[in-house]
């Protein structure tokens, strides 16, 4: 059997000797623990989360006979309020297997060069991991993989064409889109950014120095950055007591994808969802107010997703856990109403947003995005074939358009 010693994930800081011994120690217990699944384990460096060290888990990836990537969260320790967390997310050993395929996936190569092997049983996926370092920037695989993220800023912003009647839940459309761009920014300048949907602001600075355009306050400001992080917390609390009490984990129909089954457990988890309060909480005292209200809004509509979810399986429907399959105010009215206002509130910082606020922040997107696509282009990553990003219109609303 092949481990790699701990150590060499922990050279970036020494500082925080605690810290660090704690995280050491929980890295050889989790590695111990996955040994009769993983057959490799990788840890994201450092091992401490500079941002937040105090809120610090250890994002693991772990290579075994999975289905397909999904997450699971450990908890290495009798007190889940105080023992230091795994986040993992498995990976198929068959990916390995195509390292070309593999570098195109955004995040996912993104999250896998984030991190040093800390045990290999075999020593093939070290060597994987090698060999998508040298080819990650291939400029063919890397335009591959900014078109990625770049199709899912489009997608993203085609949903507010069946939101218009949710103008909350359209502005949190937004905020995928956003991160889309900074993502394809800081690919395109070489940077590695695995958080990025859910911690955008981690990163901006780096994709400001990209750019060298001001990211954050025009962020901050389009998306209304500025909720109340006590009553964005008391609201997710409500609405998770509504949807774990109304729709437990379902049996599932044999259709239904795994990612998805795992996504349902993993966002449906109360202790999750505390441990989650626990690090906006930390944002916010550190000064990232902004950071801490997005962290919460995607959180907000995970939880949100549950009932569909659930309807979905139900019907015997194979769906994405993220993305809806149709609109979505309808059927939380007809499903849990109960959780509107919260969520409302969580998604837009109380602002009753119109739809004229919806087109205004697509307009500060639209240039985002265009500064986007000119560094790329000064980078020679041209991306041919884009789609204009404007929201969904049927077509009998598109010819009406047209016509007049």
């Amino acid at each position: 059997m092949r481990k790699i010693e701990s150590g060499v994930v922990l050279r970036e800081d020494r500082g925080a000797f605690e810290e660090l011994s704690v995280a050491e120690e929980t890295l050889t217990r989790a590695v111990e623990r996955l040994g009769g699944r993983a057959g490799a384990v990788f840890a994201k460096t450092p091992l401490i989360d500079p941002h937040l060290p105090e809120v610090s888990d250890l994002d693991l990836l772990a290579v075994g006979d999975a289905d397909d990537f999904y997450p699971e969260r450990l908890v290495l320790g009798s007190d889940p309020a105080t023992s230091l967390r795994v986040d993992l997310i498995w990976l198929p050993r068959r990916k390995l297997d195509d390292l070309q395929t593999l570098a195109k996936l955004g995040l996912v190569g993104h999250r896998l060069l984030s991190s040093t092997p800390v045990f290999d049983l075999e020593g093939f996926a070290t060597q994987q991991h090698a060999a998508l370092r040298t080819i990650f920037d291939d400029r063919q695989i890397q335009k591959l993989r900014i078109a990625g993220f770049l199709e899912m800023g489009f997608l993203t912003v085609q949903e507010i064409g069946v939101t218009w009647d949710f103008p909350a839940l359209a502005l949190f459309w937004l905020h995928m889109a956003h991160a889309a761009c900074l993502a394809a920014a800081l690919d395109g300048a070489g940077e590695l950014c695995p958080n990025i949907f859910t911690r955008p602001l981690d990163s901006v600075g780096r994709a400001e120095d990209a750019l060298q355009i001001p990211l954050e306050s025009e962020i901050s400001g389009s998306l209304r950055l500025h909720g109340d992080i006590q009553k964005s917390t008391e609201g997710l609390r409500r609405i998770h007591d509504v949807v774990s009490h109304s729709f437990p984990e379902p049996e599932w129909p044999d259709r239904m994808r795994i990612l998805t089954r795992y996504e349902f457990r993993y966002f449906a988890s109360r202790s999750e969802l505390e441990w989650r309060i626990r690090v906006a909480e930390a944002m916010a005292r550190r000064g990232s107010h902004a950071a801490a209200v997005f962290y919460l809004r995607f959180w907000a509509y995970a939880l949100a997703r549950i009932p569909m979810v659930h309807r979905r399986a139900l019907e015997g429907r194979d769906v994405s856990f993220v993305r809806p399959s149709r609109a979505v105010l309808p059927e939380l009215r007809q499903l849990c109403p109960e959780i509107l206002d919260d969520l409302t509130y969580i998604l837009d910082s109380g602002e009753n947003l119109s739809e004229d606020d919806i087109k205004d922040s697509l307009e500060s997107l639209g240039l985002i995005r265009r500064q986007t696509l000119e560094f790329l282009d000064s980078r020679g990553l041209h991306i041919p074939g884009l789609k204009l990003w404007r929201p969904y219109e049927a077509p009998e609303a598109a010819m009406e358009m047209n016509r007049r």
